[in-house]
């Protein structure tokens, strides 16, 4: 993939819709730099590199739902141009075993439903 040069570049971008959210991202291991966007005060980008070289971009939506979390990613893709896109959040309307501070697995869909506030 070609980056343009206005473009700050990343290799994930994670995204997020809740402050506890993006504060359990933020408190990992990982050194996290933040990054005022300047044409949109709202707007907070977080970028890490990993040991392997990737650089990671977090950034928060204005709010949950399909419609911040669209605007979010056109915002990221236009600034930073990643390679991947990865939604992290608790899935709390998952299943009831699922918990807040739940960190023994991974849980990935398999396939990708658009109905909003629906899990």
């Amino acid at each position: 993939m070609t980056v343009r040069s206005d473009r700050e570049g990343a290799t994930i971008a994670m995204l997020v819709a809740l402050p506890i959210e993006r504060d359990a991202l933020l408190n990992s291991a990982a050194r996290w730099r933040s990054i005022q966007d300047r044409s949109s005060p709202l707007r907070t980008y977080h970028q890490t590199t990993l040991a392997n070289g990737m650089t990671v971009v977090a950034a928060m939506s204005l709010g949950m739902g399909q419609v911040n979390a669209a605007l979010l990613a056109k915002d990221v893709f236009a600034r930073w141009a990643p390679n991947a896109f990865i939604l992290v959040g608790i899935a709390g309307g998952i299943a009831p075993e699922v918990r807040l501070g739940d960190n023994r697995d991974l849980r990935a869909g398999r396939r990708l439903r658009a109905r909003q506030g629906h899990a």
